[in-house]
C-alpha cells in the first residue's frame, strides 16, 4: 500500500507535466499556422496589388500606343482604299476589317484593365460591356440579370468584385468552350450580396487527381475574403460551371 501512495503523486505530475507540454505544442502548431496563413496573406496581397499596378500600367500602354499606331495604320489604309493606289483593294479591305477589329478589343481591353474606368461607370455597367464584347467577338450568348433594390458599392469593393467576375468570364471564353454565359446579381434587404457566373460548357472534375487551384482562382478567393463574403464553385463534366460570391453584410 505504501507503494502506492508513492505511486499517486508522481503519476499526477506525470499527467500535469503531459497536459503542459501538450497545451505548448498546441500553442506552437496554432501560432506557426497563424504565421504562415498571414505570409500567405501578404503575399497575396502583395501580389494583388502588385498585378493592380499592372493592369493599370498595361491600360495606359494600350491607350496611348498600341491604339494610338493601329488607329494610324487604319487612316493609312482609309487613305489608300479612297485612291485606289493597289490594282486589287481586297487584301487592303480585309486588312483594314482585322484593325477594326482589333482596335475595338484593344479599346475594350483597356478600360477593362483601368480601375478609374470601373469606378467611374460602375460594377454592373462595366460587367455589362464584357458580356456585350464577349457576345460580339466570340459568338456566346450573355444575359444580365439584376434582382433587388441597387445599393452604391464602395469604389475598392467594386473593383475587387470586377476582378473576381472578370476572372471567371476569361477563365470560361479560354477553358469551356461555352455558348452561354450568364451573369446574375442579387441585392437583398438585409444587406447581403450575391454574384452568380454561370456557363454550360464542358466542366471539370474538381476531384480529379490532377485538378489544382491556380493563383487566379486563389487570388479571386483572397478578394472574397477581403470582402467578407466566400467563393464558391461547381462544375461537373459536361454539366457546365457556376461561381458564386456572396457576402452577408456587403454594407455593414
Amino acid at each position: 500500500m505504501s507503494g502506492d501512495k508513492h505511486i499517486v503523486p508522481f503519476l499526477i505530475i506525470a499527467i500535469l507535466a503531459t497536459s503542459v507540454m501538450v497545451f505548448f505544442m498546441v500553442v506552437i502548431i496554432v501560432t506557426y499556422t497563424r504565421r504562415t496563413k498571414r505570409k500567405e496573406q501578404e503575399y497575396l496581397k502583395a501580389l494583388m496589388e502588385d498585378r493592380e499596378r499592372t493592369y493599370v500600367q498595361l491600360s495606359v500602354e494600350l491607350h496611348d500606343n498600341v491604339t494610338n499606331m493601329m488607329t494610324l495604320a487604319r487612316i493609312y489604309i482609309n487613305d489608300m482604299e479612297e485612291n485606289g493606289s493597289c490594282e486589287d483593294m481586297r487584301p487592303i479591305r480585309k486588312v483594314g476589317k482585322i484593325l477594326d477589329s482589333l482596335i475595338i478589343d484593344t479599346h475594350h481591353f483597356s478600360r477593362g484593365l483601368n480601375s478609374d474606368y470601373i469606378s467611374r461607370y460602375g460594377l454592373i455597367t462595366v460587367v455589362t460591356e464584357e458580356l456585350e464584347w464577349i457576345q460580339n467577338s466570340k459568338k456566346i450568348s450573355c444575359n444580365v440579370q439584376v434582382s433587388g433594390l441597387r445599393k452604391p458599392i464602395p469604389d475598392f469593393k467594386q473593383l475587387m468584385l470586377y476582378r473576381i467576375v472578370q476572372e471567371t468570364l476569361m477563365n470560361s471564353v479560354k477553358y469551356a468552350r461555352p455558348s452561354m454565359i450568364g451573369v446574375e446579381f442579387a441585392f437583398k434587404n438585409d444587406s447581403s450580396f450575391s454574384v452568380k457566373i454561370t456557363d454550360n460548357g464542358i466542366g471539370f472534375d474538381r476531384q480529379a487527381p490532377d485538378f489544382k487551384e491556380g493563383v487566379g482562382i486563389t487570388s479571386m478567393r483572397e478578394r472574397a475574403r477581403k470582402l467578407g463574403g466566400k467563393l464558391d464553385i461547381s462544375s461537373c463534366i459536361g454539366e457546365g460551371t457556376t461561381v458564386c460570391f456572396t457576402a452577408p453584410k456587403m454594407w455593414k
